[in-house]
C-alpha cells in the first residue's frame, strides 16, 4: 500500500529525506527517527511517536479530516496527523474486519505496539473487541469472549504476548498483521494460533500482512523471508550445525541480527 502524502513526507524526514518544509525542523526529526522500533511505528502512523497526555493514549482521528495548509510546520502536522489523515494500515484493517464480520468470520489483528493496539481498540469498538497484551488482567476472560461471544468479532494482541500456547483455530481463521519485527520464530508462532492440525477440510485460513511501500516494512519482509528460507533448509539438513550458528547470532532490538542492521542502514542510507 502507498502512504498518503503527509504521512510520506513525515516518514521520509525520519529517514533523512528532507522536504523544504522538513528542513526547517530537521533536528526534531533526527531525534525521532534514530531507532528501528520508531521506524516500524512511523510506518503505521508517525503520530504514534509523539507522547500523549497519558501512556499508550490512543490516537484520535478527525472525521472528516482537516485540510493541510502549505504554511503549517511539518513537525506540528506530525503531532496532529490523525486530524489530517487516517493511517492506511488502520483503514485496511477496518475494511478487512468489517468484511469478515459481515460474513460471520472473526479476525485476529496483530500489532507490536500497545499504543497501536489501544488505537485499534477505539477504531474497532463496535465489533465487540477483545484485547490481550502483557498488561491485560483478565486475559482468560478476553480469550473466552473471543471464542464464545458471537458479538465479539475481533481480537487484538501482540506476538510477544500471544505468540504461543493459545489455540484459536477452531473459531478464527483470519489474521491481519499491522506490523512485524525481525523475529522469524515469533512470527511463525503467531501464525500457529489460527493454523493448526485439526482444521476442518473446508476451513480457509487467510493471513494478511500490511506493508507500506518504501518503508522499513519492506526491509522486514525481505529479511523474514530470508530467515524463514534458512530455517526451512536447517530443518531439512541432517547436519544441524547451522542451527547452532543461528542461535549464536547476537540478537538486538526487535530480533535484529547484524544482517538486519546492514539492511536497515541501507534503507536509511538511501535518504
Amino acid at each position: 500500500m502507498d502512504l498518503p502524502p503527509l504521512h510520506r513526507e513525515i516518514y521520509d524526514a525520519l529517514i533523512g529525506r528532507y522536504s523544504a518544509r522538513a528542513e526547517l525542523v530537521r533536528d526534531d526529526f533526527e531525534v525521532l527517527g534514530r531507532a528501528l522500533l520508531r521506524l516500524l511505528m512511523a510506518a503505521i502512523s508517525p503520530a504514534l511517536l509523539v507522547e500523549g497526555a497519558r501512556r499508550y493514549e490512543p490516537l484520535s482521528y478527525e472525521i472528516p479530516p482537516l485540510e493541510v495548509s502549505p504554511g503549517d510546520s511539518l513537525y506540528e502536522l506530525l503531532r496532529n496527523l490523525p486530524r489530517y489523515e487516517l493511517s492506511p494500515k488502520y483503514q485496511e484493517a477496518l475494511a478487512i474486519v468489517a468484511e469478515n464480520a459481515a460474513a460471520g468470520r472473526k479476525t485476529l489483528v496483530w500489532s507490536s505496539f500497545l499504543r497501536s493496539l489501544a488505537t485499534l481498540e477505539r477504531l474497532l469498538d463496535h465489533y465487540g473487541v477483545a484485547l490481550v497484551h502483557g498488561g491485560t488482567q483478565d486475559r482468560e476472560e478476553q480469550l473466552r469472549r473471543f471464542r464464545e461471544d458471537p458479538d465479539c468479532m475481533v481480537l487484538l494482541s501482540n506476538p510477544a504476548t500471544l505468540g504461543e500456547g493459545i489455540s484459536l483455530h477452531q473459531v478464527c481463521n483470519d489474521a491481519v498483521y499491522i506490523d512485524r519485527d525481525f523475529m522469524a520464530g515469533r512470527f511463525l508462532q503467531s501464525l500457529d494460533r489460527i493454523h493448526r492440525l485439526g482444521l476442518s477440510p473446508d476451513a480457509e485460513t487467510r493471513i494478511t500482512v500490511l506493508a507500506a511501500r518504501g518503508t522499513v516494512d519492506e526491509i522486514v519482509a525481505l529479511r523474514l523471508e530470508e530467515k524463514l528460507e534458512f530455517m526451512a533448509r536447517v530443518l531439512d539438513d541432517p547436519d544441524v550445525q547451522q542451527l547452532a550458528d543461528l542461535q549464536e547470532e547476537p540478537s538486538l532490538a526487535g530480533g535484529m541480527d547484524m544482517a538486519d542492521v546492514r539492511a536497515l542502514l541501507g534503507h536509511i542510507g538511501n535518504g
